[in-house]
């Protein structure tokens, strides 16, 4: 048996804000394979975000043990990455982090009814690569198709 495990947070884009919902499929034990979601340590999945050149830099919320992880939020166009955290007793902790000089990398790990927590990563952003020229002028608006072909 599956079920569907939809986490929200808040991502800034241009001048308004948006909120990004990330979902994921997570194994519920059943008599057919008695599978259980994989238990994921803070230390296993800083280790592993590192190793792919993110740079660990804080936890939002408080660590679950045997945490799984609910959850990723990236973006290259947004201005702002939230992550957003649930205490047991159903307290929100957010946090902002700016895009301006880096991009930021949410991982929201979810302990079930202990609640949820996120760790956050970061890079320094790319340089902005120069735009390419347009070899053909586009057609524009209600012009007649088979005229802006011509």
């Amino acid at each position: 048996m599956k079920t569907r495990l939809i986490l929200g947070v808040v991502a800034t884009l241009a001048f308004s804000a948006a909120v990004v919902v990330t979902s994921c499929t997570r194994s519920e034990p059943s008599a057919g394979n008695g599978a259980m979601p994989e238990k994921q340590s803070k230390t296993h999945e800083i280790s592993k975000w590192e190793a792919e050149g993110w740079r660990y830099e804080e936890t939002v919320g408080e660590e679950i043990p045997e945490a799984v992880v609910g959850a990723y939020l990236a973006s290259d166009d947004a201005r702002v990455i939230g992550a957003l955290a649930r205490t047991a007793d159903g307290e929100i902790i957010r946090r902002r982090f700016p895009q301006d000089e880096e991009l930021f990398f949410v991982v929201t790990m979810d302990g079930g009814e202990h609640g949820t927590y996120c760790l956050v990563f970061s890079k320094p952003k790319p340089p902005n690569k120069p735009s390419e020229p347009i070899s053909e002028p586009a057609p524009s608006l209600g012009a007649d198709p088979e005229k802006a072909q011509r």
